[in-house]
């Protein structure tokens, strides 16, 4: 008995080991509860209040114009089928797309024919806009639209969530319905990368399941199960990748490159095939913590909005009184070939919660030398100068 002892002992460190190594580390460095924020860059901020809750930004390339998609902070405690929040009585019934004129400051909702409002309403979260190739003048707004089911509780359904595409021109204050694109795959969307025909995109599904304990381990043990789907309305939709752990942001880059961010850290570098397919290239580290949307900048630099604290965002959801820490880093190959490292990480914003609430995207416009931060849980935009 006495002889048996130690070997037991020697086992129960070895399984409290494995169960820290696979459970509690990832959820520590996911939630960040033992993280420092760092303020960098938020003196002298100027904020947009005029833009609540805007969770996707995207800039037109070659314009004076940002679009986001926006909807009224005070709701998502109750609808918010990402954050689990799937109360539909009490959901924003203006949500919108918006256009930002960064020359003028002037904010526009873009209306849209009364019609496709009474159909389903629109329940903004990712979106993409891009140029026609046949008009340039022309543009395509991809968004993800998280329905209230027509049937059944969504407590216990989930949303009906589907793709819309609308078009508008640049400036315009209105756009006009193209299509919905409906399919059992688009799942739990997050994000989207459109392409400039009109009819097909990328997009993300940020868990496998829309309800369930399954989905908040996904989350929160950093699970590699959620994937990265391609749609066109003529053909269909697939999964195009697999094995990602919480996709998030998704953003097009150069020479068919395409970035997908994860909430369990890092952002997955991809290569189109032929077939729209992506194949893995590279993971670009981010030290562990969680990144929501990307954006490429002009120099092909990737920015990500990242949570120094993601247990802060996950209670801001639930109650908007409530500080969330935001960060904004920047990714770029390396040049110093004297170097192992492939991509170089710099900090380039953070914030404890007072000037930028929770940041899920941020946009960098290298001429004005200025960053553009928004979230689904701000009370405003907030632009700072870098």
């Amino acid at each position: 008995m006495g002889a048996s002892f130690p070997v037991v002992l020697v086992v129960l460190v070895a399984v409290l080991g494995s169960l820290y190594q696979l459970v509690l580390t990832p959820v520590l460095t996911i939630s960040g509860v033992l993280r420092q924020v760092d303020p960098l860059n938020n003196e002298g901020c100027r904020f947009v209040p005029e833009l609540e809750g805007c969770e996707k930004m995207v800039h037109l390339p070659q314009s004076n114009l940002l679009y986001l998609a926006c909807s009224r902070i005070a709701s998502r405690p109750y609808w918010m089928p990402p954050s689990g929040h799937l109360n539909a009585s009490s959901k924003a019934l203006d949500d919108h797309i918006a256009m930002y004129n960064l020359d003028t400051g002037k904010v526009t909702r873009l209306a849209i024919e009364s019609d496709y409002i009474a159909r389903r309403g629109l329940q903004v979260h990712g979106m993409d806009v891009v140029a026609s190739t046949s008009d340039p003048t022309r543009l395509f707004v991809y968004a993800v639209n998280h329905r209230e089911p027509l049937t059944g509780d969504p407590a216990l359904t989930g949303a009906d969530s589907a793709i819309e595409v609308f078009s508008t021109t640049a400036g315009s204050s209105s756009m006009e319905y193209i299509s919905t694109v409906e399919d059992s795959l688009i799942l739990t969307p997050n994000d989207i990368a459109g392409f400039p025909d009109g009819k097909s995109f990328y997009f993300t599904n940020d868990h496998s399941v829309k309800l369930g304990m399954y989905r908040k381990l996904e989350t929160f043990m950093g699970l590699a199960s959620t994937n990265v789907g391609y749609c066109h309305v003529d053909h269909g939709c697939k999964v195009v990748a697999r094995n990602i752990r919480g996709a998030n942001g998704i953003a097009k880059g150069r020479n068919e490159t395409v970035f997908v961010a994860s909430l369990g850290g890092g952002i997955y570098v991809m290569n189109q095939q032929a077939d729209h397919t992506l194949s893995h290239r590279d993971t670009i580290p981010s030290g562990g913590l969680p990144i929501d949307n990307i954006s490429v900048d002009q120099d092909g630099a990737v920015w990500a909005a990242m949570f120094p604290r993601g247990i802060e965002i996950v209670k801001r959801f639930a109650d908007m009184s409530k500080d969330a820490a935001s960060s904004a880093w920047r990714f770029s190959k390396n040049v110093d070939w004297s170097s192992n490292q492939k991509y170089v990480a710099e900090r380039f914003f953070e914030d404890a919660g007072p000037i930028a609430q929770g940041t899920t995207t941020v946009v960098h416009l290298p001429e004005r030398r200025e960053l553009y931060l928004t979230s689904a849980v701000a009370t405003h935009m907030t632009i700072c100068k870098i």
